[in-house]
């Protein structure tokens, strides 16, 4: 018989030996009748289905609690180095099926619960969403949780237990309103709180140097209170924690104005202290230098390195002895991630601990924090970038500004050693921004104090060390890398696509939901037919569970075979929805203009929250739904075309639309926040195609016989798909024939043939348009434009060229014969009846040397030729409080002519109308790629 192992024997492995076994049907249905008894005091003639909800969820977590406490005992037993990934958003979504998948319990939860005569999928559906995010940034901390648990890392997630989360988003009358995300209202089943751990956190104050080293007195302290979350890996046993701080005022918070009697407002004040977690901000990609938002930094930070310091002095679990004293081996246990620069005071707050508490010398505290910190960036929007006022921090944290100006002199002093006399360059690395207003670069302390810096998808990293931190790179080019995000296969497929999960299963086994490398497996099976027939079968049943979803939550009935053209992501101008708004509205008038004509139905779905101070994100939600009051309810287009705006967009209702969803060919410049240009985008991928160069001949030399406008040159390179699939032209008109056939009242063929290697397909013009092309060009030096062709010179009165700058070749062009070195990229010419509220694009002199093309209503503001096809305005916008140029208005209206005679006078024509005076006059980044595709 084996010798029974001892405690110290058991706990060298993660194992679920003598837990109790809840795992059977009987035994979970049991579990689930006792806490409806003892822990909810309850019996089924009172519960109601939040009861059983809240009975279902305590019996999964039973199943968590020894796993829990053996892998904190297994961590605390080996010792091994432990990860903090500190975040000011966790974006959880719900826990409830994310828990019964990765522990194996569904099957035994679904079984029991209708044996007890209830249905699983209405007891999740009653959970409330743990929306402590804004978005991607917080759906990344997310999914690394359950990853590294998965991996069975030894790794903890720290932020803010924030009272509100991120708003519920209502539509009333097509607006978007804002409401409270109360979600601890009913309370929170998962968290467990931990007095026992609370910890105190300092502001305000001052500064006093003494002989034995410096103090910071007299400060106001509020505490901060844990509340830990499990998260399990998928079926390895392992649940690691997610601690996320409360903050509370202690019992002597303003004791002074009691001891004078006023004891009632000495306790209303205590909320002013609680305030700090009280609600998220919703702002995404744009910074809001508020006080409450650098105390919120502050306070995470520095109840996490607390907490951190505390665990790495213990080495037994339980044990609060300091048995640990000496911070040489701090880096060797200690991994902490700063996700983005919101933790960045996780920098001089550890430089201050081991300074100023632990009496670390300054060279060895700054060596030791550098080994610790490693910083991922998010963004390279300027907006975004977090830069606070010096008076700001000298008044609520005084002594970790003295910190900064000592890291940053050392910093510089540095860089002046390398680079002597370079001033510009000690200007541009500054962490102190000079000004009206000193100001610091929370980017720059996260970069000069991480030993890794990295950005989140390679075109993103590469962005990160050629542009935005291009000095710091140049420093120390060793500590830049790329992490490119992922997702979670367990919640992203398992949970939210059981169904292609199991056809995947089948075919390849379980091994690819812990190594999605073993999904290669699957390309053999590329040209199976029962495979693919399988695949399909499982895709159409998911839409046509999500369009009855859709019916029931927007009343508006969808073609369950259409095509599902969705864009879900926040609402920014930079995010292009408002040229997909222009791309629905062109669909719309084809179906119009020929009702007869065979289209591919298509069911669009836009959606996504605006940040609540953003006027134009928030009309940019107005025009979606008035496009879709339209376009549903219009008998001629039937079910060929519907437009839904998703409302309140969150991760539970990604999870029921990614079963169902294709996707959307990304309209974002997600890259980085790269704004304005095409490395993400356009609606329609081929245009991003480069065309071979060096073919150079007109449209009528390379015209198929078929009479698709497109040059033999791309059909040999197989850039482009069959015509039938994009263009519904006429017949085989070249542009001479086509101003003939037009009764001259196009534009006759140029004098110098063009290089037209990039036609578009004119099927999206009206049918009193002569054509509309689109060409890359790669001419030589003697090739020019038509005289006047920012004019009106060819004859159409409302005729519009538009000629990015590029800096290769002369050409003559302009008004009047007004000469310019402008040569061309690429041009579009289109045609549009008089009067048409278009805004002439003329240039108003040569480029500046920067490539700017000066337009009229851009400010000053120009354009820049893009790389991959489209063109983008140079300076920043896209902001809150901002507006963007007259060219923006000049997009929105060009669109105006397809509104005519087909909308309603009070609905798209009125508000283009607005969108379009709203948007004129600012400097923001704008994208011109294909507007009719």
């Amino acid at each position: 018989m084996a010798k029974p192992l001892t405690d110290s024997e058991k706990r060298k492995q993660i194992s679920v030996r003598g837990l109790a076994g809840l795992g059977d049907v009987a035994e979970v249905r049991k579990s689930f009748n006792r806490h409806l008894h003892f822990t909810l005091v309850k019996d089924r003639n009172v519960a109601t289905p939040r009861d059983y909800f809240f009975a279902l969820a305590h019996t999964v977590r039973d199943h968590l609690v020894g796993r829990w406490i053996r892998t904190q005992q297994h961590y605390y037993e080996r010792d091994p180095k432990r990860i903090y990934y500190l975040s000011l958003e966790f974006y959880m979504g719900r826990t409830l099926q994310n828990t019964m998948v990765n522990l194996g319990l569904q099957n035994a939860c679904d079984e029991a619960i209708y044996q007890l005569g209830l249905d699983l999928e209405e007891l999740e559906e009653i959970e409330e969403d743990a929306g402590l995010g804004n978005g991607g940034l917080g759906r990344l901390a997310a999914c690394f949780l359950d990853s590294m648990a998965t991996l069975g890392l030894a790794a903890y997630g720290y932020g803010i237990r924030y009272e509100f989360g991120i708003f519920n988003q209502k539509i009333v009358n097509g607006w978007q309103v804002e409401e409270a995300d109360d979600w601890l209202r009913y309370g929170n089943p998962w968290e467990k709180a931990r007095p026992e751990y609370m910890l105190p956190v300092h502001f305000y104050g001052r500064v006093e140097h003494t002989p034995d080293g410096v103090k910071w007195l007299d400060t106001q302290v509020v505490l901060a209170m844990p509340y830990d979350t499990p998260v399990p890996g998928y079926k390895n046993n392992t649940v690691n924690t997610m601690r996320l701080w409360s903050a509370k005022a202690p019992n002597d918070f303003k004791l002074q104005d009691f001891n004078v009697g006023d004891y009632i407002e000495a306790v209303l004040d205590r909320n002013l202290a609680e305030n700090i977690s009280r609600v998220l901000y919703p702002n995404d990609n744009f910074f809001e230098g508020k006080e409450l938002r650098l105390k919120q930094e502050y306070f995470v930070v520095a109840a996490t390195l607390q907490d951190i310091i505390r665990r790495f002095k213990s080495s037994k679990f339980g044990c609060r002895d300091p048995v640990r004293t000496c911070f040489e081996t701090f880096p060797d246990k200690v991994a902490i991630q700063l996700n983005d620069t919101h933790p960045a005071l996780s920098i001089p707050e550890l430089m201050r601990i081991l300074v100023d508490v632990e009496k670390v010398d300054w060279d060895k505290a700054w060596e030791i924090t550098k080994k610790t910190c490693a910083y991922t960036n998010h963004t390279v929007l300027p907006e975004a970038l977090e830069r606070w006022p010096v008076s700001m921090f000298e008044k609520l944290l005084p002594r970790h500004l003295e910190i900064i100006y000592a890291i940053n002199q050392r910093h510089l002093d540095h860089v002046a050693a390398l680079f002597p006399g370079d001033v510009d360059r000690l200007r541009r690395m500054s962490v102190i921004e000079e000004g009206d207003c000193k100001r610091i670069n929370m980017a720059h302390l996260c970069v000069i104090g991480s030993h890794a810096v990295n950005g989140v998808a390679r075109i993103h990293s590469e962005i990160v060390k050629q542009s935005v931190f291009k000095d710091f790179y140049e420093l120390e080019p060793e500590k830049f890398q790329n992490k490119t995000n992922g997702i979670t296969p367990r919640r992203w497929l398992l949970l939210c696509n059981p169904g292609l999960a199991d056809t995947i299963v089948e075919k390849i086994g379980e091994e690819f939901l812990t190594d999605l490398s073993q999904l290669k497996k699957l390309l053999p099976l590329v040209n199976d037919e029962a495979f693919i027939r399988d695949v399909a079968k499982v895709k159409q049943e998911n839409k046509l569970k999500f369009s009855a979803f859709l019916e029931k939550e927007y009343k508006v009935k969808i073609n369950p075979s259409s095509m599902f053209d969705v864009h879900v992501k926040r609402i920014h101008e930079y995010k292009r929805q408002l040229l997909n708004c222009l791309h629905v509205v062109t669909l719309y008038n084809r179906i119009k203009r020929d009702p007869a004509k065979a289209f591919v139905p298509r069911t669009v779905m836009i959606g996504g929250k605006a940040a609540p101070g953003y006027h134009m994100a928030k009309l940019i939600i107005k025009l979606v739904t008035s496009i879709g009051d339209v376009v549903n309810h219009d008998p001629v287009v039937g079910d060929r075309l519907k437009v839904i705006f998703l409302e309140n967009y969150r991760v539970s209702l990604a999870e029921k639309a990614g079963s169902a969803l294709p996707g959307h060919p990304d309209l974002t410049s997600r890259a980085a926040g790269e704004q304005g240009t095409a490395l993400g985008s356009a609606p329609c991928a081929v245009w991003r195609t480069q065309c071979i160069p060096g073919h150079l001949a007109c449209h009528r030399r390379y015209h198929p016989p078929s009479g698709h406008p497109y040059c033999r040159a791309c059909l040999a390179c197989s850039l482009y798909p069959p015509c039938p699939a994009l263009c519904s032209c006429p017949g085989p008109l070249c542009w001479q024939d086509r101003h003939q056939a037009s009764g001259g009242v196009g534009p006759q063929l140029p004098p110098t043939p063009l290089p037209l290697l990039r036609p578009r397909p004119c099927s999206s013009l009206p049918a009193y348009s002569w054509a509309h092309h689109c060409s890359q060009v790669a001419a030589p030096a003697s090739s020019v434009l038509p005289e006047g062709s920012l004019g009106r010179s060819w004859g159409d009165p409302g005729m519009r060229c538009h000629v990015p700058w590029s800096p290769s070749v002369p050409t003559t062009m302009g008004p009047s014969g007004q000469e310019s070195d402008l040569p061309t990229r690429w041009w579009e010419i289109g045609a549009w009846p008089s009067p048409a509220p278009l805004l002439p694009l003329r240039a108003k002199g040569p480029p500046s040397s920067s490539g700017r093309l000066d337009l009229p209503g851009c400010h000053g503001v120009g354009e820049r030729a893009d790389p991959l096809l489209s063109c983008k305005l140079s300076g920043g916008g896209g902001v809150p409080g901002h507006r963007p140029c007259g060219l923006a208005a000049a997009l929105v209206s060009m669109s105006l002519p397809f509104f005519s005679g087909a909308w309603p006078a009070r609905s798209l024509e009125a508000l283009m109308g607005q969108l379009a005076s709203d948007l004129a006059g600012n400097s923001s980044g704008v994208a011109l790629p294909s507007l009719l595709l």
